[in-house]
């Protein structure tokens, strides 16, 4: 079973084919996670939704919701690197800079990693964990500013939340990306430009999204048996692409 949702100004179905996602690398501040080291950074994420349109019964035209660039931002006041290995670890990060930076990352079972930005200008928050019943949380806001987050996770039982609250007009961008069953995803987004890439590759994975504000747009991605039921809502300006292959 192949099903792709597209939104425009109504919900609608359309064929096509997955979007293609394009990564580089850039280092936080202050970290070992350089180029040539090894490990991978991730710096920004281009969705190019596939270019696919439906004429409705009307006879409107519908397309797929513009391209999403989310790119990592400058970030120069502080910057947080934590890295763990082994089972039960807890990470916990708190910044109320103007520009704060928190990068995170896990390996082994039952951990938990929780970054909280409230500053008054841009947050940027990267988490990586692999194993089993991991725990990934994000809280973005503040004042003024933009909200960045990515969160990666591979294996069974994990869960990741983010929330982001973007004043003053300002964006917020998830990439939040699960490789393994039976995980759990969900994000909650309200500001002025909301962008989402949301990606689940297993079985029994279950994904839930909000955005609440002028322009939103998002593309999921789905693959693996027994998905749970789509929910999604979108509050202001409408676009998403929805793909589940099975």
């Amino acid at each position: 079973m192949r099903a792709i949702i597209l939104a425009g100004a109504a919900l609608h179905a359309a064929l096509g084919g997955s979007p293609a996602v394009a990564e580089t690398q850039s280092a936080p501040p202050s970290n070992p996670c350089v180029a040539g080291s090894g490990t991978s950074c991730g710096g920004s994420a281009t969705v190019v939704p596939t270019a696919v349109a439906k004429k409705a019964g009307n006879g409107a035209i519908y397309s797929t919701p513009a391209a999403i660039s989310i790119t990592r931002p400058s970030v120069t006041d502080r910057g947080v690197y934590i890295a763990q290995v082994g089972d039960a670890n807890r990470a916990s990060v708190s910044q109320t800079a103007a520009r704060a930076e928190a990068r995170v990352e896990q390996s082994g079972a039952r951990n938990v990693a929780a970054v909280t930005q409230r500053g008054t200008a841009i947050a940027y928050a990267n988490l990586l964990q692999s194993g089993v019943l991991n725990d990934a949380a994000v809280t973005q806001g503040g004042s003024g500013g933009g909200n960045i987050a990515r969160v990666s996770q591979r294996g069974t039982g994990n869960v990741v939340g983010a929330t982001q609250n973007a004043m003053a007009g300002a964006e917020n961008g998830a990439v939040l990306s699960q490789i393994g069953s039976s995980n759990t995803m969900s994000l909650a987004q309200n500001g002025a430009d909301n962008q989402a890439v949301l990606t689940q590759d297993g079985s029994g994975n279950a994904m839930s999204v909000s955005q609440d504000g002028v322009a939103n747009r998002l593309v999921w991605t789905q693959q693996g048996d027994h998905l749970a039921n789509l929910t999604v809502a979108q509050t202001g300006g409408q676009a998403m692409q929805i793909t589940q292959t099975r």
